[in-house]
């Protein structure tokens, strides 16, 4: 099999990203083990070095603040959390209703500035020139097109009240 210059050096710089990245990543994930290690004696060292009143104090002082930190940590996560679902929430009602309509009024409970509208295509009835042709067809147009006729339309949805209508 014929290869050209620059495919083999492509699959050897693949091969060395693949190879060196985790390598690269282990080392980093050392240095850091090896840090926090140094950063533990060195603490041990002053812990030791303190009297049983100050080392109390000093410990408590420690397992509040790591308290507040893990508190934070969750707090932060929940917000998160909230905000990825009213994300989520937002994009489901935009691609299920549309955009809001500042403008229209909802005909159901008053309310301004809540109406989402939507340009869909409805179902309206029978299309007389599709009946005509299926019977000249003997039923084969069916098939492709269907005999129901259908128009634009603008659905419109109200946040407040719930109800959706079409106009």
């Amino acid at each position: 099999m014929y290869w050209e210059i620059w495919e083999i050096w492509t699959i050897l710089a693949i091969l060395a990203i693949l190879i060196l990245f985790p390598i690269k990543e282990v080392a980093i994930g050392k240095k850091k083990k090896k840090k926090q290690e140094k950063e533990q004696e060195k603490e041990q060292e002053m812990i030791a070095l303190m009297l049983p009143e100050e080392r109390q104090k000093y410990l408590a002082e420690k397992a509040e603040k790591e308290a507040r930190l893990e508190s934070y940590k969750a707090e932060k996560e929940a917000r998160l959390r909230r905000q990825q679902t009213s994300i989520a929430e937002w994009n489901l009602q935009q691609r299920s209703y549309g955009g809001i309509n500042t403008a229209m009024v909802c005909p159901h409970c008053q309310s301004i500035g809540k109406i989402r509208t939507k340009e869909v295509k409805q179902k309206k009835g029978v299309s007389g020139g599709k009946a005509t042709a299926a019977v000249l067809t003997g039923g084969l147009s069916l098939l492709a097109v269907g005999l129901s006729r259908k128009e634009g339309a603008t659905q419109a949805h109200c946040d407040n009240c719930h109800n959706t209508w079409f106009f």
